[in-house]
């Protein structure tokens, strides 16, 4: 019949006829297909091969391409994606900690793991502390006649000032006393060589930092004082400096002479090696990037920066800057005109800065002309020292190991007078060049300033084949163009894959929100950065996903803690997002990152990390409730006792230094010998009474100001200091222990809102009860500042 026929042959739901008009319809629909005869064959084989997309349960995509919800060029990715997401739901499924994974709770444990991080991190300074205490005892506890002999030794030179006996002389005469005291030496290698005696123990480990400019004759002295060494350096760096040296190598000699450094000698001999990869001085990831593409081979892990989407470096050109004798006047002339902008600049002042020079000549130049403008203008010259780090201008040669905030470069080289550009660069153009090019480039904290009369086109590379003049080339358009700019040695920028943050920062754009995602240029990468809607140079909050950074990550520190933490000392308000629970719910997870962009603006506490700290006033303190009383003096319940007692009964000359620690710690120990040699008679602190002070005194709590010791009972009155004491005829201002002079310069602080140094000197003194600001006042007062 024609009822199967339709159907048969072209699937034709017959039911959709109207069959009072049905040989109308069918006329009509008769006539559709007589107009349409060639198309036919392809009807009937579309319809044959949807029968079997039907059969096997995916009819639904040709559902979905004749309503035209999906372009046919995307059926096949719908295909895929329908089925990874089908194949991920039964992995899911099938695993208790996938399919019971909470993002809440994965966060409250990491929080509990950072909070034990830094109490094991301050339990381990208390464990060395108490470690290297009692490894001192032994002194007073121990029969051995040789270690007696070296105390007397050493307290001798003491109570002398060092006076009738060298340095090397004395270390050689108390061996083993001397390792108990200082378990660690700071030395340099000739220092090393002037006073240590190779015969004597050797070290457990040598440490050499910075060994690339150290080279293998200094340092051998001090290897072989050691049973094991560590030798740290960066071989992209300078090499000592080989200008005062006669170079005496021949062929000969090739297989036994040094190489430049230690450094590269031990790289040469292949000693087993750790590449420190993360880096921490730059608060601008575009500082660093150039040097990191250039020479680390984009190795170093560096981190960005959430106020700076540009990046930090701006570059300047002198267009009628001229060089001639090794100078370039007018670039010299923009550089000091643009440090006076900056020092006199109330904002700008407040970071520090360093100017680099190419050559000796310009480096000269520019202090002339820094010299002359500060002799001319007094505002200058008053903002010029009152900078909190030194402004210096060095050339490549020196400037390694210096840092400051600001780096500013006079590139110095250009055109002279007749247009013509020399290719000699000076250090650049010579064997090494690339590494004085990379010293100078990545001394920047905060950020980077190029002045320069040389554009990058103006080197032809066919006549400039050095590394250094290849290397000045690529920086010169680094700087140009920004730190999307990045050279590396394909001449493309590294792909980095993306994943679950591409569809998260799709959900946030359709709100409303401008996102990058895979914010960076080295391996990390914060997933997500969400563009201040004030200020499209600047992230109002990142997001970090289990995504590649994460996954690769070698330890749980890393990935949960260490990465996070040094985000938000570069000023990063972070949250953590679980791909998992925005699989579960997606609109959640972008509900949860909006409202923390909300919650920027009214609190950062909730992103900061927690920070170990000894928090001497209560928050519940009223701020209008200062924290001063008198100091209370007391006497010891006993009458006084004679002086032999003090040498015969040295239990009770205890109980009494405890009674006053008690009563008036913390207290000093030259206050607290005076009160107890009072109570005895006895009218000086001799040798001996030092002795028997230092045994009894070694079982309560000590901490330092500046030099001098003060005791507590225990760690519960330390903890638990609240006020600060005034007066006692018997009490001299160094008698004052720096956790009291901090709770009285909180609340100076808290009445004045703002004081100069001296201004507060002098409320500091005052609110102890003295009467002026002496040179020894002075100092404790600025110990107590730095505390």
């Amino acid at each position: 019949s024609i009822e199967e026929l339709l159907k048969s042959k072209f699937n034709f739901d017959v039911s959709k006829l109207n069959f009072n008009n049905f040989y109308v319809e069918m006329r009509e629909y008769i006539e559709q297909l007589k107009s349409n005869l060639e198309k036919i064959k392809e009807y009937i084989l579309f319809n044959n091969e949807r029968k079997k997309l039907e059969s096997m349960n995916v009819g639904n995509l040709i559902k979905l391409s004749l309503s035209n919800s999906i372009q046919d060029s995307e059926l096949i990715n719908f295909y895929k994606k329908e089925i990874n997401y089908n194949l991920a739901i039964r992995r899911i499924s099938s695993d208790d900690d996938l399919n019971l994974f909470s993002g809440l709770r994965e966060d409250e444990k990491i929080e509990k793991y950072r909070e034990l991080i830094n109490k094991y991190n301050v339990v381990t300074l208390q464990e060395v502390a108490a470690r290297l205490s009692k490894s001192t005892s032994v002194f007073f506890h121990n029969d051995n006649t040789s270690l007696a002999n070296e105390y007397v030794i050493l307290n001798k030179a003491i109570s002398n000032g060092g006076r009738g006996i060298s340095l090397r002389n004395l270390f050689d005469s108390i061996p083993n006393i001397l390792r108990m005291i200082c378990p660690c030496f700071l030395m340099s290698p000739l220092s090393v060589a002037q006073y240590l005696d190779p015969k004597n123990e050797r070290f457990d480990i040598v440490i050499f930092d910075e060994a690339s400019q150290i080279t293998t004759s200094d340092a051998i002295g001090a290897i072989a004082r050691g049973k094991s060494a560590i030798v740290v350096g960066d071989e992209k760096q300078l090499p000592p400096t080989s200008f005062f040296q006669a170079n005496t190598s021949d062929e000969d000699d090739f297989f036994i002479e040094d190489g430049e450094s230690v450094l590269m000698d031990c790289l040469n001999i292949s000693m087993p090696k750790k590449y420190l990869a993360w880096h921490y001085r730059s608060k601008d990831e575009s500082l660093i990037a150039f040097s990191n593409a250039n020479y680390y081979d984009n190795k170093l892990l560096t981190f960005p920066s959430p106020n700076s989407i540009n990046g930090a470096i701006s570059y300047h050109y002198v267009s009628d800057g001229i060089y001639e004798n090794r100078k370039n006047k007018r670039e010299a002339d923009e550089i000091v005109k643009e440090v006076k902008r900056r020092l006199k600049d109330p904002e700008l002042s407040k970071k520090s800065i360093g100017i680099v020079t190419f050559s000796i000549a310009q480096q000269s130049l520019i202090e002339e002309k820094i010299n002359e403008a500060l002799r001319k203008d007094s505002t200058f010259e008053k903002a010029f020292y009152n900078q909190k780090e030194e402004l210096f201008v060095k050339n490549l040669e020196n400037v390694q190991g210096d840092e400051r905030d600001v780096i500013i470069f006079s590139i110095c080289y250009g055109p002279a007078k007749d247009g013509r550009v020399s290719l000699n660069f000076g250090p650049l153009s010579i064997n090494g060049g690339e590494k004085r090019l990379n010293v100078a480039v990545s001394r920047a904290r905060e950020e980077m300033v190029v002045f320069t009369s040389l554009r990058s086109e103006m080197i032809d590379l066919s006549r400039a084949q050095n590394l250094g003049s290849r290397g000045l080339r690529e920086f010169l358009e680094y700087a140009r163009r920004g730190k999307n700019y990045i050279l590396i040695q394909n001449g493309t920028q590294k792909e980095y894959k993306t994943g679950i943050e591409q569809y998260i920062a799709n959900d946030l754009n359709k709100r409303g929100y401008k996102t990058q995602i895979n914010v960076g240029t080295s391996d990390f990468r914060v997933d997500i950065g969400i563009i201040d809607p004030n200020n499209e140079n600047k992230f109002i909050l990142g997001v970090l996903c289990d995504s590649k950074s994460y996954i690769e990550s070698n330890t749980a520190k890393d990935r949960n803690v260490t990465q996070k933490a040094v985000l938000n000392r570069l000023g990063w308000k972070i949250i953590r997002i679980w791909s998992l629970d925005y699989f579960d719910s997606p609109n959640y997870v972008v509900d949860k990152i909006i409202e923390a962009i909300n919650s920027v603006n009214e609190t950062s506490d909730c992103f900061n990390d927690i920070i170990p700290h000894v928090s001497y006033i209560k928050s519940s303190d009223n701020l209008n409730i200062f924290h001063s009383i008198d100091y209370v003096a007391t006497n010891y319940i006993k009458d006084q006792e004679d002086s032999s007692n003090f040498y015969e009964f040295p239990n009770d000359v205890k109980s009494v230094c405890e009674f006053f620690i008690r009563n008036e710690g913390p207290i000093s120990e030259n206050l607290l010998c005076k009160k107890v040699l009072r109570h005895y008679g006895i009218l000086r602190n001799t040798k001996q009474t030092k002795e028997l002070f230092y045994k009894i005194l070694l079982d309560f709590k000590t901490t330092y100001t500046g030099q001098t010791a003060f005791y507590w009972t225990d760690e519960l009155q330390y903890l638990n200091i609240s006020k600060y004491r005034v007066g006692n005829d018997d009490r001299d201002f160094n008698d004052i222990p720096k956790e009291e002079m901090l709770i009285c310069i909180s609340d100076i602080m808290k009445k004045k809102l703002s004081l100069t140094e001296e201004e507060l000197y002098k409320e500091m003194v005052n609110s102890f009860g003295f009467s002026k600001v002496t040179d020894v006042n002075r100092k404790i007062c600025e110990y107590g500042v730095q505390y």
